[in-house]
């Protein structure tokens, strides 16, 4: 399976399955951004 984030890969074929959502928290230290 290869998982990629476009919807275009030179010279490979493949199947869209379906569309991926999500989120993400970024912090530069995870105790003291929360407190």
């Amino acid at each position: 399976m290869l998982l990629v984030t476009t919807d275009f890969i030179p010279g490979v074929q493949f199947e869209t399955l379906g569309i991926v959502t999500g989120s993400t928290v970024r912090a530069k230290h995870m105790g003291k951004d929360f407190m």
